[in-house]
């Protein structure tokens, strides 16, 4: 065959094809033939998790590599955005993890990864025994520097889809979890480079394992984090479910194993209560959670005032056992003529309540809640400057730098006001505040940061006409709120801004927002209503998926792109996808008619 004329692409499809069908020498010889190949990664993923380890020795030896040019030319002509090809190696099934490993090695009908590797005329190549894949991956650790083997993100994915084996021999050839995923693990995902993206692929991995699965995940990853704890939020807690969670012996391996200080431990403390759990109450009581007399005491009422009087007699018995009522007593009295003697807007009380300090401009940022009111008025001025600003998580339960009594409280919070003198609140600041029913954004705002209201229990929001952004995932999860407004002045809403508000009946997006990103309004399971202006150019991925009360939606004349997006198991999905009964609106002869009639979309040509 004459290789001198073949095309890049060429090249590419003549080396996979010859790593499914020819043997090891026949690769040699066809490698040799093509000369420089620039994409390798997919037919050595091939070899590893088909063949075996001569043909990966053959296409290693004579230069294929995992690693590839991140751009968009090849990308589109390889369908490789962001793919790991070395996961080819270990276990994986479709129905989970599609979104993770099932990237296609071939596309438009031809074969795909899976559990085997169908050939033409039928034939069909099993994946590896594990055994098999493990003296690769050997090989691979041992003498294929070139081939670019990330061993240590092999490792994190080998333990996270319960390939111990797989791990063991990682680590016996010195793997180790890059930093950035152990802190995933340790911190979850915010502020982390595409550590969000990472966070909700672990959580969604973790969220569907069977309990004995995960705690040994969990023991593994702690083995690799140098002693840190393991993040843990709400995920997974609903993950592993009440029923396991109080388990007392999963409840102390769980306080030893996971950052107790994510932990909403009032309400976990209730249920112990509710339930009678007198085992985990004294777990709980062990690991200091009813160290501070004002929560041992908000228990004891909480038992009494309930009628839970087995457990009511163990709290007393411990405080009997454990406090210096004298010395208590006394601090008490003292803090509270301090506070009669105090003027609640002096400058020494108010550091009782904010922390701040100076902007360069003189005036000054709130970066951080420390009171107890779930009603809060934040200060105009502390002392004579003016507050301007709500920094970085200052109200969040989630804050990196808060005491656990900090995170009690603001999860508590209901009611923020906020004075006309603010001009900035930035990324975060109301994180996870689940309580928040009701807050304003002052005029002359200008932008809604990324996550400023993620988790919020706001049920009305009114944005003012001088918010020009609204930024990434900004109200992600309100899921109570009602309707919020986009003002005309907004000219960009950021991904997954309104994501999951599911209470959202109706939506506008005014002509200044040129393009709706991607999964902006992705599970609005409520929203009916939306209008999109003149002037929105662009649609992104999966805005309006699984927004299933959606009937009817108008597309404007000047909508000039919608993105698709392919899916692992080469279902193509559309900004649209899971609204069965979705009928679009389209002008004629407009880009969006030819868009619906090329993905075959119900649609209907709007009137003249």
């Amino acid at each position: 065959m004459d290789y001198s004329n073949l095309t890049s692409e060429e090249k590419v499809s003549t080396l996979t094809n010859a790593v499914a069908y020819s043997t090891p020498e026949e690769i040699r010889e066809i490698y040799k033939n093509l000369g420089e190949v620039e994409f390798t990664a997919r037919a050595l993923a091939i070899a590893c998790r088909y063949r075996g380890l001569e043909h990966v020795k053959a296409l290693v030896e004579c230069g294929a590599t995992f690693d590839y040019e991140r751009s968009g030319r090849i990308h589109a002509a390889y369908d490789c955005e962001e793919v790991n090809f070395s996961l080819s190696l270990i276990n994986f099934n479709g129905k989970n993890d599609e979104n993770l490993f099932a990237q296609v090695f071939f596309t438009e009908g031809k074969p795909v990864l899976g559990d085997n590797l169908s050939l033409k005329g039928g034939k069909k190549l099993p994946v590896l025994p594990l055994k098999q894949r493990v003296e690769i991956v050997e090989y691979l650790c041992e003498n294929g520097k070139s081939a670019c083997l990330d061993a240590g993100t092999l490792l994190y994915y080998s333990i996270l889809k319960k390939s111990f084996t797989m791990a063991d021999a990682l680590k016996k050839s010195g793997a180790v979890i890059p930093d950035e995923c152990k802190k995933v693990l340790s911190e979850g995902g915010s502020g982390i480079p595409k550590g969000m993206d990472r966070w909700y692929e672990y959580s969604n991995i973790i969220y569907s394992m069977k309990i004995d699965d995960f705690l040994r995940v969990c023991e593994y990853f702690c083995a690799e984090l140098d002693g840190k704890p393991l993040h843990f939020t709400e995920v997974i807690y609903a993950g592993i479910g009440s029923v396991n969670f109080y388990d007392p012996e999963l409840f102390e391996f769980f306080l030893n194993h996971f950052n107790q200080s994510k932990m909403n431990k009032t309400r976990i403390l209730n249920v112990i209560i509710k339930n009678n759990l007198i085992s985990d109450l004294a777990i709980a009581a062990e690991a200091g959670w009813l160290k501070q007399p004002r929560k041992r005491d908000e228990m004891i009422a909480f038992a009494s005032e309930g009628g839970y009087t087995e457990v009511s007699a163990w709290l007393l018995d411990y405080k009997n056992r454990t406090a210096d009522l004298a010395a208590e007593q006394k601090k008490a009295e003292k803090k509270m003529m301090r506070e009669l003697n105090a003027a609640p807007d002096s400058v020494s009380e108010l550091k009782k309540v904010w922390s701040y300090k100076k902007r360069e401009d003189g005036t000054l940022v709130i970066t951080s809640y420390k009171g107890n009111k779930t009603e809060i008025s934040v200060p105009a001025k502390i002392g004579k400057e003016a507050v301007t600003a709500i920094g970085t998580y200052a109200f969040s339960p989630c804050a990196p730098r808060r005491t656990q009594e900090q995170a009690d409280n603001r999860g508590q919070i209901q009611k923020i006001t906020l004075p006309d003198s603010i001009k900035v609140i930035e990324e975060n600041a109301f994180y996870w505040c689940k309580e928040l029913e009701e807050i304003n954004v002052p005029d002359g705002m200008t932008e809604i940061c990324n996550g400023t209201f993620t988790n919020c229990g706001i049920k009305k929001m009114m944005l003012p006409d001088s918010v020009k952004r609204i930024g990434e995932s900004a109200f992600w999860g309100c899921d109570s709120m009602t309707s919020v407004n986009i003002p005309e002045s907004v000219t960009e809403i950021g991904k997954q801004a309104f994501g999951a508000c599911t209470a959202l009946k109706e939506i506008e997006v005014p002509g200044s927002v040129e393009k709706i990103s991607s999964w902006v309004f992705q599970h609005c399971s409520a929203l009916e209503k939306v209008i999109i202006h003149e002037g929105v150019a662009e649609i992104g991925r999966e805005v309006f998926s699984n927004c299933t009360a959606l009937n009817e939606l108008e597309l404007p004349a000047s909508i000039k792109k919608i993105t698709n997006y392919r899916h692992p198991k080469n279902d193509m999905l559309t900004p649209f996808y899971q609204i069965p009964d979705l009928t679009l609106i389209v002008a004629p002869k407009s880009y969006a008619e030819k868009y619906c009639k090329r993905n075959e979309l119900a649609y209907k040509v709007k009137e003249s």
